[in-house]
């Protein structure tokens, strides 16, 4: 799109808009979808428990989904909630070098990672209370 110096006029406008109109029953989807997604990103629920618990609700909503409609929910619901966790490490290295930033402690407050023996690539998990237990 262009506009003229002034910014009052269209001179030129490039965009085309050649799609159909969506029908009432695919905003209907989307809006349920778009629902089920904020609340799987706010609940711990599982989302195939959110689907159907939903659908409960409002029985003549889900009149409108086939099969392939409910699985494309399913994914969308387990992409958004993986999106907001953080990326598995990818190598032993990342491993030790996040596990090394990382304060794991127990209800006592004691440090539940004791030491890191990143030549060997090992985790010594236990707390001093414990290891004096066994002494």
């Amino acid at each position: 799109m262009y506009v003229d110096l002034d910014m009052k006029m269209i001179v030129k406008d490039e965009s085309s808009h050649s799609h159909e109109n969506e029908t009432e029953s695919v905003r209907n989807k989307k809006l349920f979808s778009n629902q089920l997604k904020r609340k799987c990103e706010d609940e711990l629920e599982r989302p195939s428990k959110i689907i159907n618990t939903e659908i409960q609700k409002n029985p003549e909503q889900a009149k409108l989904f086939n099969g392939t409609d409910i699985n494309n929910i399913y994914q969308c619901l387990y992409r958004s909630r993986r999106s907001s966790y953080p990326a598995l490490p990818k190598s032993i290295s990342e491993v030790i070098e996040l596990m090394t930033n990382r304060k794991i402690t127990t209800i006592e407050n004691e440090d539940f990672l004791l030491d890191v023996d990143s030549t060997h690539n090992i985790l010594f998990y236990s707390t001093i209370s414990n290891l004096k237990l066994l002494c």
